[in-house]
């Protein structure tokens, strides 16, 4: 007797079927425990991303802080130097008026270099901030020669 040559084929193919089965199982487990460690990848990367943004924000904030705290020491060395320009100009001013004893804006403007605007509003300082010069006349600045500035020695 013989073997059924039939019925082997039909065993063989009912192995293989058993076989495709079984690695089909084996296969969608494999890939969805892929699945779930590709999610945890990615909540962990989401994690990571949100960790980096809060130091990212943190880091520009810091920064941003440190260049405003710059920009106001910059600002108050500024108005420092102007500050000490101005008082420099200003004993200039009060050494001319003293030296000549009486002057008009131009002559002081011209003397000193500056403008006859600077120069008025320097003389009208000390004369009416200060009280360190005297004028003979109303301060105006539409007539600005028609003032007289005196020293008050």
């Amino acid at each position: 007797m013989g073997i059924n040559r039939e019925l082997t084929i039909q065993f063989v193919m009912m192995l293989l079927g058993i076989s495709a089965a079984i690695w089909n199982i084996i296969v969608f487990f494999s890939a969805r425990k892929a699945e779930k460690e590709s999610k945890k990848s990615e909540l962990q990367a989401l994690e990571y991303a949100e960790q980096a943004d809060e130091y990212y924000k943190k880091v520009i904030a810091f920064y941003d802080n440190e260049v405003e705290k710059q920009q106001l020491e910059v600002e108050l060395l500024k108005k420092a130097k102007e500050k000490q320009n101005n008082l420099e100009l200003k004993e200039k001013v009060f050494a001319y008026v003293r030296s000549n004893g009486v002057t008009n804006t131009s002559n002081c403007a011209k003397s000193l270099g500056i403008s006859n605007e600077l120069a008025f509003d320097v003389l009208y300082e000390l004369c009416y901030v200060d009280r360190q010069i005297g004028t003979g006349g109303s301060a105006d600045k539409g007539n600005m020669d028609r003032n007289v500035w005196t020293s008050n020695r």
